[in-house]
């Protein structure tokens, strides 16, 4: 299974941090939580440049189109991941935070229409301009 539907379908069993960087790992997510309260405000604030506190699990940032998740460029930001998984020679980590709500399921899963949307953003966005 490649990772792009490993990532679209939600199994990221396989995804691991190389050991050599887990140790430097840790101590930057300690450090990041003494100094911002938690790894999500740090990256609200100086990732992503969002501007709120994420003080909670359900966590509203302001975005411009509500019922279509990728619809509007300014509600979703990728960025390089500063800790990146181990991955083959050649291939980037790169995150996509979105701002609107993806639906999920009882168990926090993201649903059948959910992992679409997401597969498809992955398409439009990367694998055309690979081709």
């Amino acid at each position: 299974m490649d990772r792009r539907h490993m990532s679209a379908g939600g199994d990221t069993s396989q995804l691991k941090r190389t050991p050599t960087y887990l140790p430097d790992y840790i101590f930057w997510t300690r450090e990041i939580q003494a100094t911002f309260g938690s790894v999500t405000n740090f990256l609200v604030k100086t990732r992503l440049h969002w501007g709120k506190e994420a003080n909670h699990a359900d966590i509203r940032i302001p975005y411009r189109h509500y019922s279509v998740p990728f619809a509007d460029q300014s509600d979703y930001r990728i960025l390089r991941n500063d800790w990146p998984y181990a991955m083959p020679s050649g291939m980037v980590h790169l995150v996509v935070w979105l701002k609107t709500p993806i639906p999920v399921d009882a168990e926090g899963d993201p649903t059948t229409e959910s992992r679409r949307l997401v597969a498809d953003f992955i398409d439009r966005t990367f694998w055309m301009h690979m081709s």
